[in-house]
């Protein structure tokens, strides 16, 4: 939808010289009367009044926002004026109906807050706050009619006391007097101490998530849940042929399975890398016969390591398994 722009405030006309404005001589009858008066040709007089008329009924409307009630004009239901410093919207189609006095024609719209007052307190008036000299004591003082009082409290308790404690009768109320700065001044005797508790039974308690580090309680499933959120996991630990366990304290430990080339040398590769150094690995030979197997020295790295196997003749063979052991951090 188009947004026209704001005209300015210059009206057509405004400034024309005496004689050039003229009325028109018959509104309702249009272009017409100059074929009777002027031959077909009207004078620029004419043109003047009717651009003048334009400009001034659009400086009205932007000055007034509503238009002001006239008695002539015929108004259909839902239609805004003003009238005596008032608003008001058609309820009805009507004509010549004063809108103060016509309510049921007409009805006041954008009321005002003082108006607003005066509708829902017509006989009071404003509130007269410096007649409030004293303080109610009551609710009621304070116009409260339907608050618990403190018998109805009281009554409550005794009920809910005899139903539970049928055989300690009732609440002893006359008993608590000032301000018992302990729950036994309450008459409430087994209540677990804010300081050292000494709960019986098997006390519950919200699980907190295995990420959680605050100082919540902390129950069995969450321990439980954090102890295996230490060892468990794809980065912590796999238990395949070659695999790893990381332990929490940085401790890695490692294992595998490989086999000898001609030379009776094995290359190991460690499933994941140790963070900082490989501080140990161990091989055992698999098979009949005795074999020794050593780690080549200068190999060790913290990605893997050469191991050599030789027989009880120093000899080595190609195709001997062998198991690997690695641990470091």
């Amino acid at each position: 939808m188009t947004l026209y722009a704001r005209p300015d405030e210059h009206v057509f006309a405004q400034g024309a010289r005496p004689g050039e404005v003229q009325p028109f001589p018959d509104l309702s009858r249009g272009w017409g009367v100059a074929f009777d008066q002027t031959g077909g040709i009207p004078p620029m007089e004419w043109f003047n009044f009717i651009g003048k008329r334009a400009d001034e009924a659009i400086r009205y409307l932007m000055q007034r926002g509503l238009p002001e009630w006239s008695e002539t004009e015929d108004y259909p239901e839902g239609s805004y004026i003003q009238y005596s410093g008032k608003t008001y919207r058609a309820k009805v189609a009507n004509k010549g109906k004063t809108p103060s006095t016509h309510l049921a024609e007409w009805e006041e719209w954008g009321l005002t807050r003082e108006a607003l007052n005066a509708h829902f307190h017509p006989k009071d008036g404003e509130l007269a706050w410096s007649k409030i000299t004293k303080t109610p004591t009551t609710l009621d003082g304070y116009g409260i009619t339907n608050a618990a009082t403190a018998q109805d409290v009281e009554h409550r308790f005794s009920e809910i006391h005899q139903r539970f404690h049928p055989k300690n009768g009732p609440l002893p109320w006359a008993k608590i007097s000032d301000k018992p700065t302990t729950l036994s001044g309450y008459g409430i005797t087994d209540a677990a101490p804010i300081a050292n508790p000494a709960f019986s039974g098997q006390p519950t308690a919200p699980t907190p998530s295995a990420q959680d580090r605050s100082t919540r309680i902390a129950t069995t499933a969450s321990t439980w849940a954090t102890l295996l959120s230490l060892f468990t996991g794809p980065d912590r630990q796999s238990f395949q042929g070659n695999g790893f366990q990381k332990l929490p304290g940085g401790l890695i430990l490692q294992w595998g399975f490989t086999s000898t080339h001609g030379n009776g040398m094995s290359n190991v590769i460690f499933p994941v890398k140790f963070s900082t150094k490989c501080l140990a690995i161990h091989g055992t030979h698999l098979g009949t016969g005795c074999a020794t197997v050593i780690e080549y020295v200068g190999t060790r790295t913290n990605i893997g390591a050469t191991l050599r196997t030789l027989d009880e003749n120093a000899m080595t063979r190609a195709g001997w398994g062998l198991h690997w052991f690695a641990i470091g951090h």
